[in-house]
């Protein structure tokens, strides 16, 4: 933050108000600056107060997927690696 300071660089003004990152509008909340350069601390104020299927604290909006066991059914990259979902535009 100093170094975007120091050089004026533009940034998005949601920062100041206290959001490092974003998941969704209603369950999205500001969190500390003092908090942003934890490990994960910018993903704090992500999707506050939800839970993924197997318990644990929901931080991504579903687009990156774990690995399906049955490769017919990944949506991983051929090398089984992707962490995503991939879409070849023709």
């Amino acid at each position: 933050w100093n170094y975007l300071e120091s050089e004026k660089i533009a940034y998005h003004p949601l920062h100041d108000k206290g959001y490092p990152s974003i998941g969704d509008a209603k369950d999205t909340v500001p969190v500390p600056r003092s908090k942003w350069f934890e490990y994960a601390g910018e993903r704090l104020g992500r999707f506050n107060g939800l839970t993924n299927d197997d318990g644990s604290t929901k931080t991504e909006c579903g687009i990156h997927l774990p690995h399906a066991s049955n490769k017919k059914d990944s949506l991983d990259d051929e090398k089984g690696g992707g962490g995503g979902l991939t879409i070849n535009i023709l």
